[in-house]
């Protein structure tokens, strides 16, 4: 098991740990820089998502983590924050469920662990739509679109 992030549950998450006995099976990455994520996105099942808080208080609207995780083609397990479903498509691209409770996060992993089919055909729609929503050249297009439209010059 992969943790990256820190904060006031770690502690917590570690006594859990060392209580199942899976102390070394867990490596503790604490806070890291976003690039160390994205290179060891390829080796994950899955992506779970439980905080919209930022280590600066703030919270973020649209997780852009989502979107890169996605894009990597991970199926998302995910609490329902607003700005959620606008990347996650519930029960098509990733499990949602309601915020704070760790029994349906736990249930809704082991049903993608126990699930391959179910969860590779997640992965594999939520990278084509990532591609299609959130590419680079597909949001320039759109924004064209907009600029265009704005000018009177565009269909709409």
């Amino acid at each position: 098991y992969e943790v990256f992030g820190d904060g006031p549950e770690r502690t917590k998450l570690m006594a859990q740990a060392q209580r199942l006995g899976i102390t070394a099976d867990v490596r503790w990455h604490g806070a890291v820089h976003h690039d160390e994520i994205l290179q060891a996105l390829p080796g994950f099942d899955l992506h779970w998502f439980t905080t919209i808080t930022r280590f600066d208080g703030r919270t973020e609207g649209v997780p852009n983590i989502l979107k890169e995780t996605q894009a990597s083609g991970l199926p998302a397990v995910v609490f329902d924050h607003p700005g959620v479903e606008e990347v996650v498509l519930r029960d098509r691209t990733g499990l949602i469920v309601p915020e704070g409770d760790a029994r349906a996060l736990a249930e809704a992993s082991l049903r993608l662990a126990g699930d391959s089919d179910l969860a590779r055909s997640m992965g594999v729609l939520a990278s084509q739509r990532a591609r299609e929503t959130y590419d680079l050249e597909h949001l320039t297009d759109r924004l064209e679109a907009i600029y265009l439209a704005a000018a009177g010059q565009g269909a709409g």
